[in-house]
């Protein structure tokens, strides 16, 4: 059984993680046409520009793939 928490506390509210950070980002971005070629910069670019992991750009990109707003496609690069 938790732990009940002191009276006068409530429990805080963790921040979003980098990742979901990115993945909002993005989404926004898409939405406001950011990208007109169709295309997105190298995960490597939006590392370097955003000032994360590229591996933290990779798992952003997956979770809006599998919600069907990106598509990745080898050696042409991830697309709208």
């Amino acid at each position: 059984m938790p732990t009940p928490n002191p009276p006068g506390f409530d429990r805080l509210a963790r921040p979003p993680s980098l990742t979901v950070r990115v993945e909002q980002l993005l989404r926004d971005a898409i939405a406001r046409g950011q990208f007109p070629s169709g295309k997105l910069p190298t995960e490597v670019q939006l590392a370097e520009q955003l000032g994360v992991s590229r591996e933290t750009v990779r798992l952003a990109a997956d979770n809006l793939q599998r919600e069907g707003l990106l598509t990745k496609v080898r050696r042409r690069g991830t697309l709208l």
